[in-house]
């Protein structure tokens, strides 16, 4: 498929990306409130096994939305946009980085939904960052 994201990279940044590496910093928290408590089947060992899928959750949350910086040819654009809509973003404003695309959805965890962000053309290529998940699926349909 024509859409496909060349020179890409994962931004492992916590500046450029501080919503993510928090999360990992509070499931890494639920790790070590998790060793804490004393094992057993009364209600704190109950708690234990709560925290722990908690952790694993968002700890996973957090890896599939760690943004991916690339370039798309300005030839494949429109077929990539059509992806974006594909996958249920729609356009939320224009900054300066170009334009930001966010999941549509209803659910608390919209803000965990990392954008999607379309930077204005260099040449015949246009640079893009976009979840790390929205990266494996969009492979996985071109393979």
């Amino acid at each position: 498929m024509a859409s496909t994201i060349t020179q890409h990279k994962i931004v492992l940044n916590p500046l450029e990306n501080p919503r993510s590496w928090l999360t990992i910093a509070v499931a890494v928290l639920c790790l070590f409130v998790v060793t804490q408590l004393p094992r057993g089947w009364d209600l704190v060992g109950v708690l234990r096994i709560v925290l722990l899928g908690f952790a694993g959750y968002i700890a996973s949350a957090a890896i599939e939305h760690l943004p991916v910086r690339g370039m798309v040819s300005a030839e494949a654009g429109t077929a990539f946009l059509g992806r974006i809509a594909q996958f249920g973003y729609i356009p939320a404003e224009e900054t300066a980085q170009g334009r930001t695309f966010v999941r549509k959805s209803a659910s608390p965890l919209r803000a965990m939904f990392g954008p999607i962000i379309v930077g204005r053309p260099l040449g015949n290529e246009f640079p893009v960052t976009v979840p790390l998940r929205f990266h494996r699926a969009l492979k996985r349909i071109q393979a």
